[in-house]
C-alpha cells in the first residue's frame, strides 16, 4: 500500500521497485539482462571485513551489496580506488575503512552544476544530486584523511592523473544510459593492469543495464552478482 501511496511514488527506489521489479515478477522484463551470472562466493574470499555506517538511506547500495564492496576490497588489496558518484560517502567510508592502506578518490556533481551537466541526466537522478553537501557520512572520520573528495561533471573531469592507476573503480553515478557508458570508458582508462571495476544498480536502472549490457556484447568480461545490482569485471 505504502509503494502505490502518493508518498510511495515521490522515493525513486519505489518508483524503480514498481517498474521493474514487480513485472519481472510476473515474468515480464523490460530490458533485457544480457550479463552471465556468478555468485559472491565465487568472486569472494573468506575472511574478515569490516562495515560502518551500516543502516541504508534511499540512494544507497544494499547492506549485502556493501558487505560484497568490502570483500572485493579485501580480496584485491587496492592501493588507489576511484568512485564515480559520493552521494552520502556511506560506500566510500566501507572502502576506505577495508583497504587501510589505499587513498579513495570519489568524485561527485555538486548540486549547482545540476542544470548544466555534458550528458542527459534521469530526472530520478536528480533527488541525489540535490543536497548540500557530499560525502557527509565519512565527514569527520578518523579515515577521512586518506579520502579525497572531488567534484565535477563526470562526463568532462580531467582524469589524467588517475589513468592506468586505479586498481578498484566502483561506478555508481548518474543512471542515464549516456553517463553510464561515459563512465564506464573513464574507469577503463584508469584501471590498473589486474585491476578490478564495479558497478551498481544492473537490472535495477534501465539506462545502466543497458549501458553494461553494450559493454558485454562489446567483449567486456562482465558477470552480475546474484542476488544483488551489482556487476563486475575481473580479469
Amino acid at each position: 500500500m505504502y509503494l502505490f501511496s502518493p508518498i510511495g511514488l515521490r522515493t525513486p527506489s519505489n518508483r524503480s521497485f514498481i517498474i521493474n521489479e514487480i513485472p519481472r515478477h510476473f515474468g515480464y522484463q523490460p530490458v533485457r539482462l544480457d550479463l552471465p551470472t556468478i555468485s559472491a562466493d565465487d568472486i569472494c574470499q573468506p575472511g574478515a571485513i569490516e562495515l560502518v555506517e551500516i543502516k541504508p538511506e534511499n540512494g544507497n547500495v544494499s547492506v549485502l551489496e556493501l558487505a560484497i564492496l568490502a570483500k572485493l576490497i579485501a580480496r584485491f588489496k587496492p592501493r588507489r580506488i576511484f568512485e564515480f558518484g559520493t552521494f552520502d560517502g556511506r560506500t566510500t567510508l566501507n572502502m576506505a575503512v577495508n583497504a587501510p592502506a589505499a587513498t579513495v578518490y570519489t568524485l561527485d556533481l555538486p548540486r549547482s552544476d545540476m542544470n548544466s551537466t555534458n550528458l542527459p541526466v534521469e530526472s530520478a537522478d536528480r533527488t541525489y544530486i540535490d543536497k548540500s553537501a557530499s560525502g557527509r557520512r565519512f565527514a569527520g572520520s578518523e579515515h577521512g584523511n586518506r579520502i579525497v573528495q572531488l567534484y565535477g561533471d563526470s562526463a568532462t573531469f580531467d582524469y589524467t592523473p588517475y589513468a592506468g592507476n586505479i586498481d578498484f573503480i566502483f561506478v555508481d553515478g548518474a543512471h542515464s544510459f549516456e553517463y553510464v557508458s561515459s563512465d564506464s570508458a573513464k574507469a577503463l582508462q584508469m584501471l590498473a593492469k589486474d585491476g578490478v571495476i564495479a558497478w551498481h544498480d544492473y537490472a535495477s536502472w534501465p539506462g545502466a543495464t543497458k549501458a553494461l549490457n553494450a559493454l558485454y556484447r562489446a567483449g567486456l568480461h562482465l558477470r552480475w552478482i546474484e542476488g544483488t545490482s551489482l556487476a563486475v569485471r575481473v580479469e
